[in-house]
């Protein structure tokens, strides 16, 4: 994937708001369990069509107590927008050298996401990747075209939300809300996904260790018995 896309698209105004705009959020948990003092972290896609005039994405985990007060973490995105003042272009750019991010708190993270996001994208077929690229991609006049944020960047996905967590966060069922509010001053739409994840007790973390020295000191107590 190639790390920037322009897009020939012309920026509008009034936006795009209107029955053509919606959008759901999809997410993907790497850390579904994890151990105390890990990382919790969720990548984060938007999937839809149009371009909202207003947006905010709000993220809330379900206990404070289980955050690293010193480093909460952050929220990282590699999707930046780009408009050209002489042709009133606007260009997509993404990968890993648009990486930026916003920092958590110990609670809660309210963000507005950039045009960018929303900006239609056309991804280059493999066997072009290395080839000329002067020759426009064809897309089906039946389909819909992929947004920014429906899709990764030299490996990145859109937004990616690390949750750092203490080493003493007590073990149980945790989650991270995200919700996505979108419009305009006439109408909103929103969309929300709520990821559990498992912060694992010693217990669970140890139970094979301990499951194989009970068997050791059965068998040798075993052997003690036969010997005397």
């Amino acid at each position: 994937m190639n790390s920037q896309h322009g897009i020939s698209q012309r920026r509008d105004p009034l936006g795009s708001m209107g029955t053509s705009t919606i959008y759901s959020l999809v997410t993907r948990n790497r850390t579904p369990k994890l151990a105390p003092g890990k990382p919790v972290e969720i990548e984060v896609f938007l999937s839809g069509h149009g371009i909202p005039i207003k947006n905010k994405l709000q993220i809330t985990w379900s206990s404070p107590y289980i955050v690293d007060k010193g480093n909460p973490g952050n929220l990282r995105y590699c999707i930046k927008c780009f408009t050209d003042p002489k042709t009133g272009l606007e260009h997509c750019l993404t990968g890993s050298r648009y990486i930026d991010g916003w920092g958590l708190t110990l609670t809660d993270l309210t963000v507005t996401l950039n045009r960018g996001f929303f900006l239609e994208v056309v991804a280059v077929p493999a066997e072009r990747e290395t080839g000329p690229k002067d020759k426009e991609v064809k897309f089906p006049e039946f389909g819909i075209k992929p947004v920014a944020s429906e899709k990764t960047f030299d490996g990145n996905p859109p937004l990616l939300l690390v949750l750092n967590t203490t080493q003493d966060a007590p073990s149980g069922n945790y989650d991270v809300t995200f919700v996505f509010t979108y419009g305009n001053d006439q109408k909103l739409q929103q969309d929300y996904r709520t990821v559990p994840f498992h912060i694992t007790s010693w217990w669970e973390r140890n139970q094979g260790w301990v499951a194989i020295l009970g068997t050791a000191v059965a068998l040798g107590s075993l052997l003690a018995s036969a010997i005397s």
